[in-house]
């Protein structure tokens, strides 16, 4: 049976403690991604291999299920990678991990590599845990360290880079709202979208056509990833 409570203001001064940082995790998960991504901010994470045994990585922010993480602009978080093994191939995984401790709630976020094994692919991460159902740990993967005996022979990116919403002001016509957005895999998870998301009271959409960015077409089914006209209801 659901708990009972009251509506109640977010962002809004009530003279007692109200405020949850899943809340703020909610509307960041709602505006901005599902899941979790790198933000267009700073220098994305970019990593430096300095030696067999250390990977820099500099500045950038990221939302992982709706948290905000970063390292500060200018700065950098060094990576300590174990020594390989002669005649073997190993591959590490560097995650950003959030952890949230079950006595105090104290939340964290920091970077942790996880060793594989030799010859075994990628090691197991925490993954597919649900921050919001619960969960305690959550890993988001950032890179893919490859070794082959012992040298770093290779760094794979596994995030993705959410730009920022690209929502902009274009024009009002007859009393309707114009605003072009993009529609990314990162929101849909799919290489189309049902125009029916955009129905009953959010959006109608009309793709982007040739040099003339204003003219409406009809659409129906499914779209491609792509940049639309949105018209507001």
């Amino acid at each position: 049976m659901k708990e009972e409570t009251e509506m109640q203001i977010i962002d809004g001064h009530t003279g007692a403690p109200h405020w949850t940082s899943q809340q703020t995790a909610d509307f960041y998960s709602a505006t901005i991604a599902l899941g979790n991504c790198v933000l267009a901010e700073g220098n994305r994470f970019a990593y430096e291999i300095v030696n067999n045994n250390a990977i820099k990585i500099n500045d950038g922010m990221l939302l992982l299920q709706g948290r905000r993480g970063d390292i500060a602009f200018g700065s950098v978080d060094t990576c300590a990678i174990e020594n390989g093994s002669q005649g073997a191939q190993r591959n590490d995984l560097i995650v950003c991990r959030y952890q949230k401790d079950a006595v105090t709630y104290q939340e964290s976020m920091t970077l942790a590599v996880v060793r594989g094994a030799d010859g075994q692919g990628d090691p197991g991460i925490n993954a597919g845990t649900n921050i919001r159902e619960g969960a305690l740990i959550h890993d988001m993967p950032l890179y893919r360290v490859r070794l082959d005996g012992i040298n770093i022979v290779g760094v794979d990116t596994l995030f993705e880079i959410w730009s920022n919403l690209e929502i902009e002001y274009i024009a009002k016509v007859a009393n309707q709202e114009k605003l072009s957005i993009q529609l990314s895999r990162r929101l849909f998870g799919a290489e189309s979208i049902d125009v029916s998301l955009f129905e009953g009271g959010i959006a109608v959409a009309g793709l982007v056509s040739g040099s003339n960015p204003y003219v409406w077409e009809p659409v129906s089914g499914s779209l491609p990833i792509d940049t639309y006209v949105v018209r507001v209801k």
